[in-house]
């Protein structure tokens, strides 16, 4: 069993087109950062289990950089990339 540090958060990867679910259930959605640029490309947050209902934003992922949210979501985090060529994005969250 891994042991999160104290004070530590949560972080996913995403390279690809895809619906990703990164938690089920409460959490903050501290920022996403695009580390490398898609094309035609958007992510979609969810305040959902699912990649449907809630959204909390639609990020154009052909710019580099971070988006900070600080933002409370109830049901859970769901992230859909779609469009043309996906991006490298990371997602923090605790």
């Amino acid at each position: 069993m891994t042991q999160k540090a104290t004070g530590a958060n949560d972080a996913g990867h995403i390279t690809t087109n895809a619906t990703t679910t990164l938690k089920s259930g409460p959490c903050v959605l501290l920022a996403v950062t695009v580390n490398s640029k898609g094309s035609g490309n958007t992510a979609t947050v969810y305040d959902s289990k699912t990649g449907s209902g809630k959204v909390l934003a639609v990020i154009d992922t052909t710019q580099p950089g971070t988006f900070l949210y600080n933002a409370q979501l109830d049901n859970g985090l769901t992230i859909v990339t779609a469009g043309g060529t996906p991006a490298d994005i990371t997602v923090s969250y605790t």
